[in-house]
């Protein structure tokens, strides 16, 4: 009885060691993202703004992620119609 205790024993305390359970699958280390917003879809810039990057060791989908906008029509850099009326009046009171 004392031998079938002690097999009993050995064989429980074996099995964590042996069969450590279900393991979750690992997920993929998320990579860090970079966000870029230009205003054309291609161009020399675009490429020179990639070439900088890989000098100092970013590739696009092997260690950062970039994701692209495009804006070719951004309304905040244009000066409403307006001010250039307003601008020529000041101007013309400076003088």
């Amino acid at each position: 009885m004392v031998r079938n205790a002690w097999l009993l024993w050995f064989f429980l305390s074996a099995v964590p060691v042996v069969c450590p359970g279900p393991a979750g699958a690992q997920q993929p280390a998320a990579l860090p993202r970079i966000g870029v917003l230009w205003l054309i879809s291609e161009g020399e810039e675009l490429e020179a703004f990639r070439q900088g990057l890989r000098e100092f060791l970013y590739v696009d989908r092997q260690n950062v992620l970039l994701e692209y906008r495009y804006a070719p029509t951004i309304s905040f850099l244009t000066p409403p119609s307006s001010w250039s009326a307003s601008m020529s009046t000041s101007s013309s009171h400076m003088e």
